[in-house]
């Protein structure tokens, strides 16, 4: 909506209003800034700028896309919403924010008004759920306007350097994906407890409902300048995926239902 964003432009707000943790911004600025790029390249604006950003945290993501002329509702836990930096940050970007203290169980974005959202956005969020997500998604149906789009990024499974790919430990008998060594040695509640493939994601809406189409798939990389000429040529060894889904029509619902 608003073209390019700088690096210099986000972190001028974040400087301005200090208290958020500057180094991880630094640290994933690029990405940010990607995320933000490769959805606002192909938005049509008149399909509407009110966009969710849920697992919004210190509102790094959500700066982003206001400055590119969203309208930012931020979705997330009360113990992060109650930082003063983060409050300051919603204040002078008019942020609107949102808590939900579990988002497995019925209406916990009931703060939200049913079809009042035009994109929803879960940055690095998905790998993280450890909750059967369907409730979740009648949520995020449900504020989605008709036209509306969901936006997904997530470590790509098949990436070169991921360790789906270290055979040795496999071959010890150490399968794959987290170690135990990281789930007891890292402070952290941020592991990764499910990497997905691109075809396992778009699998995954197909699931939830046939009113869900997915209409852009990339393998993505934070810094293109910096990779190296395998990543460049084999796209589905790249680090990340980009999926975003189509929500045209609401004729269908969340069709699939757990199974206990």
């Amino acid at each position: 909506m608003s073209g390019m964003i700088s690096r210099k432009d986000v972190m001028a707000v974040f400087e301005e209003i200090p208290g958020t943790d500057l180094a991880y911004l630094g640290a994933h600025l690029s990405r940010f800034i990607n995320t933000y790029e490769r959805f606002d390249s192909g938005w049509d604006s008149s399909r509407g700028n009110r966009l969710l950003d849920i697992g919004a945290h210190w509102l790094h993501q959500s700066v982003v896309f206001s400055l590119g002329g969203y309208d930012i509702t931020a979705a997330d836990v009360p113990v992060t919403f109650e930082l003063q930096s983060v409050q300051q940050l919603a204040s002078a970007r008019d942020i609107k924010l949102v808590s939900y203290t579990d988002l497995s169980v019925p209406g916990s974005l009931a703060s939200v008004e049913s079809d009042s959202i035009n994109v929803v956005l879960m940055a690095e969020i998905i790998e993280h759920i450890t909750f059967n997500p369907v409730e979740m998604w009648k949520e995020i149906y449900r504020v989605v306007a008709p036209g509306g789009r969901i936006v997904i990024t997530t470590p790509n499974y098949y990436w070169a350097g991921s360790r789906a790919w270290q055979w040795k430990r496999f071959l010890t008998g150490f399968g794959a994906g987290l170690p135990t060594s990281e789930i007891l040695g890292i402070h952290t509640m941020g592991h990764h407890w499910k990497e997905f493939s691109m075809r396992e994601l778009q699998h995954y809406f197909c699931l939830l409902s046939p009113d869900f189409n997915c209409v852009k798939g990339l393998y993505t990389m934070d810094e293109p300048e910096k990779s190296n000429t395998l990543l460049k040529r084999i796209k589905w060894l790249r680090q990340g995926l980009h999926v975003e889904v189509d929500l045209m029509d609401k004729a269908n619902g969340i069709t699939i239902e757990p199974g206990w």
